[in-house]
């Protein structure tokens, strides 16, 4: 946490440190540009936050003994001295998601002199005293969006005035960490539930991609909570991406993300298989293209036959042949394959592989078929 002291009248009615650290050589309020470049904290160390006066204030008014007592921890010295006209400023080298609670007063000495401040679009009246014994600063708190935040004065009759300002920076908490995906395996398409900790109360800039590799895919939140984010899956065959292992990746309003692994499997009734060599006999997966070592091949988990699904098993192999579970009848089994290509990194066309009249193999297992038995697509 970042704590900063701005005492608008130190040159001339110093305050108990650390009030009077920030107010250096420039002394004129009616300075449009930057105040000090670099803010020291309460204990004197740059903070990298600068101030600056973006609209320019009138003069310097009030002196000793406009306060005859402090108000809400502020020392009575604070008070003494004010700038007044309708000013603005803002501060700079802020971090984006981090919180802000800035106090502020305006005592001049007179009760008809109210001014309404605003940090951040909120504007609150600040009620002056009649008397030398200010009322308390009001407080303004919120989530900094981007590196600057803006404030402001305005007079309710007569003159505005502001004595100065403490200003505290808290660090966004931890960043987000993701505990569970689900479903996983999970089908394509499907709308993913992560949760974990830390993803904030509204998603702000934050967001949620579906990686693998040097592929990045943007995905459609449902909705999303501190502890919770639904989000669609990438249809993968749509994306570059390949069946198998993905990574999510949750990103929130600060910047700071977490990731988890999950796995993403086609649509009931298909499968995959990848490439660790490429036969030259058997029977040959022919209607995907060209393979090579590498290519990832999605494939229907069962023949049609005549173009109506069966139940018997269709599965490639990682030599890229192909076993089926039984002798064929007369009549064109078939089988949908396509393949991922690793250059140009798409999916190419969907292809229909044919099965010859007579074929006979044992019965074959898919043992990656998590997500249960299923006809066709």
């Amino acid at each position: 946490m970042t704590t900063i002291y701005i005492n608008l009248g130190a040159t001339t009615n110093t305050a108990p440190a650390p009030w009077d650290d920030n107010y250096g050589d420039n002394t004129d309020p009616t300075t449009v540009g930057v105040i000090i470049a670099d803010l020291l904290d309460d204990v004197g160390s740059l903070t990298g936050i600068g101030w600056e006066n973006t609209i320019a204030y009138t003069a310097v008014a009030g002196g000793s003994g406009t306060a005859t007592a402090g108000a809400g921890g502020w020392p009575e010295q604070v008070f003494d001295i004010a700038w007044y006209g309708d000013g603005a400023g803002k501060l700079t080298g802020l971090t984006n998601g981090d919180s802000y609670t800035i106090e502020v007063a305006g005592h001049n000495g007179n009760g008809a002199r109210d001014t309404d401040f605003t940090v951040d679009g909120t504007t609150t009246l600040y009620d002056a005293s009649a008397t030398s014994i200010p009322n308390p600063p009001i407080s303004f708190s919120g989530t900094i969006s981007g590196t600057e935040l803006a404030f402001s004065q305005a007079l309710v009759s007569a003159f505005a005035y502001v004595n100065g300002y403490k200003i505290i920076i808290t660090p966004a908490a931890t960043g987000p960490s993701i505990t569970t995906i689900a479903p996983d395996p999970a089908i394509t398409g499907a709308e993913l539930t992560t949760t974990g900790t830390g993803f904030r109360a509204t998603q702000g800039t934050g967001g949620v991609t579906q990686e693998q590799g040097a592929v990045v895919v943007p995905l459609t939140i449902n909705t999303w909570g501190d502890t919770s984010i639904t989000a669609d899956s990438a249809t993968v065959e749509s994306t570059g991406l390949k069946y198998g292992t993905q990574t999510l990746k949750v990103t929130h309003n600060s910047g700071a993300s977490d990731t988890k692994t999950f796995v993403a499997t086609p649509l009931a009734g298909n499968d995959y298989e990848t490439a660790t060599s490429i036969a030259t006999v058997g029977q040959l997966v022919t209607a995907a293209g060209t393979l090579v070592i590498g290519t990832q091949v999605r494939y229907q988990a069962f023949l049609h036959l005549n173009g109506v699904p069966t139940t018997k098993f269709f599965k490639v192999n990682p030599d890229m042949t192909y076993t089926v579970d039984g002798t064929t009848p007369d009549g064109v089994y078939t089988a949908e394959v396509r393949a991922f290509d690793n250059v140009t990194k798409t999916w190419g066309a969907i292809g229909v592989q044919t099965i010859p009249v007579g074929v006979v193999v044992g019965v074959v297992i898919n043992s990656k078929l998590s997500i249960g038995l299923g006809i066709g697509i």
